[in-house]
């Protein structure tokens, strides 16, 4: 309610008054007609002058809705055009990191908020969820109430630092090196979990010194090598019509087995062959090449970070790390709360990662109440390819581009080293002069290349006050909206409860308008554009959808719907399962191996 009726909610359309400087807060209000016509002739002349990847729409994770969210028909308006579309916001960098231990894909490494009821130690590391992730804070006061305790590392004393049992001050940028010592510190006291790290993860695994690269079928030895080469080229000739991401896929399905220093035999064995691995040690095969196993790789990298040198860039007294290191190892489930706070730095995904580290020596994964949480994402999405590119005038997908990497290709307008001119800029879900680093390199260096910057907002953050065209949104009860979101193994309908105030816009409606003044009427058609029930049809239209009996009609109906893969059935995904079963989370250790400790 405060959003909606905020009285400094933007009210029309603002343009930056001609002449003043970007960020003086000089605005003259105009007519929706005066806006689109404005956004649509300097889109038009970048991409005549420039090329159409001149033009850059950009979206964050401000709203996750499929009709005027995150993954919104901007995305068509980006393809029918050949425009750039960013690949991902800069949070990949979380999931990233996590990932190259957990081997859980960049966004599929927690569990559900309500696993935190199993652990008896929750750290929330870099978030604030009492304020932004409420629906998840919940779950942690109920833990705590119930005896968990709660420590929260932070640089600041949040809400969610005032409501925990201890607050760890953290200067900002040093979380991960303060990981990795933790780390170093627990392997030189020999507090890590040796059975967890042999059974659960890849450190007996062998790596090459000539290569850095895993011993496997694919290099060695010689025969086996060119076996795999041989096959990796009939699979090319057989998929290479059928896309790059079949391709792909065909290419990963080729077995491509892992070697560990089998210690009866002496000798390097296939993984599923070994009768007794050597966790530590390097070793030479028979034709000469020198293995090393990961974990003795991991413990000499870990070598160099000390509590001692942790405690001075971080602040933190030497004892409560070694203290809080002890934790980690010793308390029966830790889970760690996290979303995004440590990722918003240049290589962020190195604090994720470090920290995931620390949990698999300690073997705190696949266990109840134990790795991960705040960033619980679905497994099931809608037909988006069909919803945004089903239309004749398609052109081309231009999303190989990182948000991260917005500010170095509008200031340099180079990508990759190659020219990349970058003239105009669409953010939409998205406040990137807030969200990204380095704020002072987007005053300095991006806002003096770029032509024209367009925001859709509902308030003048700071991108809109830096932006040449202010356009403003409905709210999220001024329109209607699917949405899958973070945190629950739920697909709701979000209803439409009042009108729009004001002469703001639902970003569908705002995105019709400007794909029909830059002449792409077929894709952007004004008769049937608001209709409903035509976006469900294209959402729903795969057949995952159509097995799982999603339509527009049952959604309606039922205002929610649990996706089926994450029915409560298990606590991790779900909820808690009958007494005497194992429940997991997004970890499955029992099963598979970590990628990388």
């Amino acid at each position: 309610m405060e959003r909606i009726y905020s009285p400094t909610r933007i009210q029309q359309p603002m343009r930056r008054v001609p002449g003043s400087e970007r960020g003086a807060g000089e605005w003259e209000a105009i007519s929706w007609e005066e806006a689109i016509e404005e956004a649509a002739k300097h889109i038009k002349d970048a991409a005549d002058a420039y090329g159409p990847k001149s033009v850059v729409f950009d979206a964050s994770s401000g709203q996750y809705g499929y009709m005027n969210g995150v993954y919104n028909q901007f995305a068509r308006l980006s393809g029918v055009m050949g425009a750039t579309k960013t690949a991902v916001c800069y949070d990949y960098a979380a999931g990233y990191g996590i990932s190259r231990v957990l081997g859980t894909g960049d966004w599929a490494y927690c569990n559900e908020p309500n696993s935190v009821l199993d652990s008896s130690m929750v750290v929330v590391w870099g978030t604030n969820p009492v304020f932004t992730a409420p629906q998840n804070w919940r779950w942690i006061q109920w833990a705590k109430e119930n005896g968990t305790k709660v420590i929260c590392i932070d640089p600041i004393k949040s809400a969610t630092a005032h409501r925990s049992d201890e607050w760890i001050q953290v200067n900002p940028g040093y979380d991960g090196y303060m990981a990795l010592a933790m780390s170093n510190y627990l392997i030189q006291n020999e507090l890590q979990n040796l059975d967890f790290i042999k059974e659960k993860s890849t450190g007996a695994f062998l790596v090459r010194e000539d290569t850095k690269a895993h011993l496997r079928a694919s290099n060695w030895p010689a025969e086996s090598a060119a076996t795999y080469v041989a096959t990796v080229s009939a699979v090319k000739e057989k998929y290479a019509a059928q896309g790059a991401a079949v391709l792909a896929a065909a290419v990963a399905a080729i077995p491509n087995k892992y070697y560990v220093w089998d210690l009866d035999a002496n000798a390097p064995k296939l993984v599923e062959e070994a009768t007794n691995p050597a966790l530590e040690g390097t070793f030479t095969t028979p034709d000469g090449v020198k293995v090393t196993t990961a974990y003795t790789l991991l413990k000499e990298q870990l070598s160099q970070y000390t509590i001692e040198e942790a405690s001075k860039k971080t602040g933190v007294p030497a004892e409560r790390i070694e203290e809080l290191a002890r934790s980690f190892a010793t308390e029966r489930a830790v889970s760690v709360n996290i979303t995004y706070g440590l990722d918003h730095y240049v290589n962020g995904y190195l604090n994720t990662w470090a920290v995931a580290i620390l949990l698999a020596l300690t073997g705190q994964l696949g266990r109840d109440g134990a790795g991960f949480t705040g960033v619980f994402t679905q497994t099931y999405t809608p037909a988006l390819t069909s919803y945004w590119f089903a239309t004749p005038e398609f052109k081309e997908c231009n999303s190989q581009v990182p948000a991260a990497r917005l500010a170095g290709m509008f200031g340099t307008q180079k990508l990759e080293g190659k020219d990349y001119p970058s003239k105009v800029l669409v953010s939409y879900s998205s406040n990137l002069m807030s969200n990204m680093t380095g704020q002072n390199e987007w005053i300095n260096n991006v806002l003096p290349n770029m032509d024209y910057w367009i925001v859709l907002d509902m308030e003048m953050n700071d991108s809109a006050s830096h932006a040449d065209l202010v356009l403003p949104v409905a709210s999220w009860y001024e329109k209607e909206d699917l949405r899958t979101a973070y945190n629950n193994p739920y697909m709701t309908i979000s209803e439409k409860a009042i009108d729009p105030l004001y002469e703001t816009k639902s970003d569908n409606e705002i995105i019709g308008m400007l794909g029909r003044a830059l002449g792409y009427e077929k894709s952007f058609p004004k008769e049937t554009w608001d209709d409903m029930s035509y976006w469900y049809k294209l959402l729903f239209s795969d057949k995952v959808s159509q097995a799982a009996g999603y339509t527009e009609e049952r959604l309606r109906e039922e205002k929610v719907i649990i996706i089926p893969a994450r029915k409560r059935a298990h606590r991790g995904f779900a909820a808690r399962a009958p007494r005497g079963r194992r429940n997991r989370g997004v970890c499955s250790c029992t099963t598979r191996r970590l990628r990388h400790v």
